[in-house]
């Protein structure tokens, strides 16, 4: 495969651009055009586009092409309410209930910090749930990652437990449409009732079910009885 064929395989086409001069705009787009795909490979290896950059080939109303790189992704609207739940390692009762506001504070932050929009957060002793309008930026994966390493790292250096603190691999990721939402809040802030009836084992296999995930359970958390 020629890197043509490889080239056009990230570009994303956008139609009715205007021209004007050196310069093409549209929805305050700001495109700088590069007419061969020689400068496009030669953009690409001296800006390195970060994921999510915009890429489009132009219509110049001339019969040919030219190839521009967009300098922001305008009109990207997006409603994406996440549910993430993760536990302490090996299921251990280590966040104390004294500090649980003050870890609630720095994981809204962490995510606040990444341009999402923290709905609703509760920290049992042993896992956490969060609520979670999320940006079409980043994978859920990788802020995941970013809460628990922050987090962890925020309770180690604060001393709360003994020895080191971390949280269990792997998180579970559930979706919600808009008219579940004030629910989900108050199923969240409602945490302690819940584990009243039921253990946070019960609860995630609810979750396995409830979602038609499938799930070997030696991969899931490890449980303690």
């Amino acid at each position: 495969m020629g890197d043509k064929e490889n080239f056009f395989q990230i570009v994303t086409y956008v139609t009715d651009i205007q021209r004007n001069d050196d310069i093409m705009t549209r929805n305050n787009i700001c495109i700088s055009a590069l007419n061969t795909e020689k400068n496009v490979f030669g953009y690409l290896k001296k800006h390195s586009p970060a994921r999510g950059d915009l890429f489009v080939e132009i219509n110049t109303g001339n019969g040919k092409s030219s190839i521009g790189a967009a300098c922001a992704m305008p009109n990207t609207y997006s409603q994406i309410y996440i549910q993430i739940v993760f536990a302490v390692k090996d299921r251990l009762n280590l966040i104390p209930g004294q500090y649980r506001e003050e870890l609630h504070k720095y994981i809204t932050g962490i995510v606040q910090n990444r341009e999402h929009k923290m709905l609703s957060i509760f920290c049992m002793p042993d896992h956490t749930h969060l609520l979670v309008g999320l940006k079409p930026s980043i994978a859920i994966s990788d802020l995941a990652r970013d809460i628990k390493a922050g987090s962890s790292n925020f309770i180690n250096d604060s001393r709360w437990v003994p020895g080191k603190f971390n949280w269990q691999e792997g998180f579970g990721a559930f979706s919600y449409s808009r008219s579940h939402i004030d629910a989900v809040i108050k199923y969240i802030l409602h945490q302690e009732e819940h584990h009243r009836k039921k253990t946070f084992k019960e609860e995630y296999l609810e979750f396995m079910k409830k979602y038609e995930i499938k799930y070997d359970e030696k991969y899931l958390f490890a449980w303690l009885e």
